[in-house]
């Protein structure tokens, strides 16, 4: 091509794009006014930015999924709200509370290759799934999840570290093995045995803990703290992000006791012995004390905040979180089949109201408790009581109407497996304290079909 040619093609203006019609009638190729591309001149994307902040501001108060998917509708709207990137787990705002990790059937694990690093996580109030892929998996396991965090414990040094399911942010603890010394001479030389064997598996250190029960306090200068009940020992560890090492509490809890976690605090309720009245007892999170120039945290003892006489609770009682209002769940005959609702705050003031609707949700108790909106559940009405009937079959007790009735077909067996197999069966799958990559680890109830 001649030089002469090749600068009247440069100098020529471009051509105009002309617009043409679809199959659908649509007109395609179409260009604004001004030049610009038509999402450009869409008013959305013109919005003031306080109104932007303001829209978010309560999409945040709602669910942090429907925030993130606010800051995906454009640039603008994304640069005129604060990213979650890098403060979403220190930042309480930014806890995805609605959600819980759903647990798979036939064996699977997050982390099995089977699901290839992708993991389904269920959103409590809407029903909605979500699947996430978290390539962290195959070098970590799950060990407890707190406002729809993540705690996970890494294979290869047993870190302790918490994950953002959605934003992929962590935060770093120390080494669960700065614990090794302060917990071994809690066990017989039998145990330690056994315990050294399952953690040349995979399970690690933790295979000294069996089950646990953590909460998360966050400080203002974005220092978090867990402290966790390690029931095998009855005792409480707690570290900071700040922190080298894992501490122990020098006191015990009790080895019949359920625990739930709270804003921070973890509330213990001990289950009903020879007659004697259920008593709910709060673990606040560590406080510093100063010891001359230097300071240390020290974990308070557990405090009694309520006791509940025998012909008000019979039995077992669950503590459950319904909408920020802590819930005391229990019988009122050896049967169990007549259930009784308190609120916590009315047993603290010496008042005991039968509660006879808490909203919208139906509420499935176990090990531990989860509180799932009614609406997700399709076929279980709204103030339903889900829980193990004589250890036989899920029972679902209506409170308004003091029913009993079959939740889900089934049978509840012992077993080293659990294998749900419809959406209720996952959930309170999900009130049972499951660990590790293999389902083999501890003895956990089967779920069977009839």
């Amino acid at each position: 091509m001649s030089p002469a040619r090749c600068e009247k093609r440069a100098l020529s203006p471009p051509r105009r794009k002309i617009p043409r019609k679809c199959k659908r009638g649509r007109t395609v190729g179409a260009v604004a006014p001004n030049g610009a591309a038509p999402w450009m001149e869409s008013p959305w994307a013109s919005l003031d930015g306080d109104i932007i902040r303001l829209v978010a501001e309560h999409a945040l108060a709602g669910d942090v999924a429907d925030y993130l998917r606010l800051r995906a509708v454009c640039r603008h709207w994304r640069s005129s709200t604060v990213s979650p990137r890098g403060r979403s787990v220190v930042d309480p705002r930014f806890h995805p509370r609605r959600w819980i990790l759903f647990p798979e059937s036939h064996g699977l694990f997050p982390g099995h290759r089977k699901l290839h690093g992708r993991v389904r996580i269920f959103n409590v109030s809407t029903g909605a799934f979500a699947r996430l892929l978290l390539p962290l998996f195959p070098d970590h396991f799950v060990i407890d999840s707190v406002d729809g965090l993540l705690l996970l414990q890494r294979d290869r040094d047993s870190a302790i570290r918490i994950l953002h399911p959605f934003t992929g942010d962590i935060v770093e603890f120390p080494s669960l093995e700065t614990l090794r010394p302060q917990v071994e001479p809690f066990f017989t030389s039998t145990e330690l045995a056994y315990m050294r064997a399952m953690e040349r598996k995979e399970m690690g250190i933790f295979s000294y803990f069996n089950r646990i029960c953590a909460a998360l306090s966050f400080g203002p200068d974005g220092v978090i703290t867990i402290m966790f009940v390690v029931t095998r020992v009855q005792r409480v560890a707690f570290a900071t992000s700040a922190d080298q090492q894992w501490t122990l509490s020098n006191w015990q809890t009790n080895l019949s006791w359920k625990y739930m976690a709270f804003q921070g605090k973890i509330y213990a309720a001990s289950i009903w012995v020879n007659f004697s009245p259920n008593r709910i007892f709060v673990i606040d999170p560590p406080r510093v004390e100063a010891n001359g120039s230097a300071s240390s945290f020290s974990l308070p003892e557990p405090k009694l905040v309520a006791t509940c006489p025998v012909e008000k609770l019979f039995g077992f009682a669950y503590l459950v979180n319904c909408e920020s209002e802590v819930l005391l769940i229990g019988h009122t005959d050896r049967s169990y089949s007549q259930a009784v609702v308190y609120r916590l705050a009315d047993i603290i003031l010496g008042r005991f109201i039968p509660l006879t609707r808490f909203g919208d949700y139906t509420i499935f108790m176990d090990e531990r408790s989860l509180c799932v909106s009614s609406k997700a559940v399709p076929g279980i009405a709204d103030g339903s009581l889900i829980y193990r009937h004589h250890g036989k079959f899920l029972a679902q007790y209506h409170v308004r109407s003091g029913t009993l009735s079959t939740a889900a077909e089934g049978r509840i067996e012992e077993g080293y497996r659990l294998a749900p197999y419809s959406l209720i069966h996952h959930l309170f799958a999900c009130c049972l304290m499951t660990f590790g990559k293999s389902p083999g680890y501890a003895v956990l109830p089967c779920l069977v079909p009839a």
